[in-house]
């Protein structure tokens, strides 16, 4: 859960930011994309160490014939949307920080051919696909970009509601609730910004990138956390309410072992 939701900050940033044309993101958006994709992996591997022995246990996660007839996986279980929501977050993530680096590579392949550094120059224009920096190729670039904000604005919502679902849909007392996946939503974003911010005033020192990262990016990004942070206030104390309203001394035992 922790790793997913520090996860969200970089596609918040690139995706809804950029759909909603605030420039700013423009210094930090790279280096969140990247603890995305870091987070994402980190996320994915916690079921594999969890699930013990991986030779057996993987055999079972797969929709595999075997001696029994056809086993399939349980579609109707949130633990398999999790497989879903989280693998299609990851790939447009992946597919997006990449996107944004190819003229990047293109200004690096440029600069290896001025300094006659053949192999360099052969890898960056491989990895720059052959990028000229047109006008078309530019108004290309930006419709790709656009297109994928779009599919990846709704997974940030759609992949942390599902995991709050994980708890959500069990019988335990304090998480059997309907307040659960904008909880999570919110708590995402928030930490996921605090994890940006506590990256980026580090990097910001040790690189010497004060004009670059600038004193007003850090203050918007501030008003983000100081947003969804009471949001996710709200939701504690929405908790408490429900667990002492409820009566039932299980919830609020609970609220209570919890606080």
């Amino acid at each position: 859960v922790w790793w997913v939701g520090i996860g969200h900050a970089g596609t918040l940033i690139s995706a809804i930011l950029l759909l909603f044309r605030q420039r700013w993101r423009m210094a930090i958006n790279r280096s969140a994309e990247a603890m995305t994709i870091f987070a994402v992996i980190c996320a994915a591997m916690f079921p594999l160490l969890h699930m013990g022995r991986l030779w057996i246990g993987l055999i079972w996660v797969l929709p595999l014939p075997n001696t029994y007839g056809s086993l399939w996986v349980n579609f109707a279980s949130p633990l398999l949307w999790d497989v879903f929501a989280i693998t299609t977050y990851f790939s447009v993530s992946l597919v997006f920080w990449y996107i944004g680096l190819i003229p990047d590579f293109a200004t690096i392949r440029d600069r290896a051919k001025i300094a006659g550094r053949k192999i360099s120059a052969a890898i960056y224009g491989a990895l720059s696909f052959g990028w000229d920096g047109a006008a078309k190729t530019w108004s290309r670039y930006e419709t790709v970009s656009l297109v994928l904000a779009g599919l990846a604005t709704p997974l940030v919502l759609s992949v942390h509601t599902i995991v709050s679902m994980d708890f959500a849909t069990s019988v335990i007392p304090g998480w059997h609730t309907t307040i659960f996946p904008p909880y999570f939503v919110a708590g995402a974003i928030f930490s996921g910004f605090a994890m940006v911010l506590t990256l980026l005033i580090i990097t910001r020192k040790v690189y010497n990138l004060e004009d670059y990262i600038t004193i007003k990016h850090i203050e918007l990004m501030n008003i983000v956390i100081i947003v969804t942070g009471s949001i996710v206030g709200i939701a504690y104390l929405t908790e408490l309410f429900m667990a002492w309203y409820s009566g039932v001394e299980y919830e609020q035992y609970a609220f209570y072992n919890r606080v």
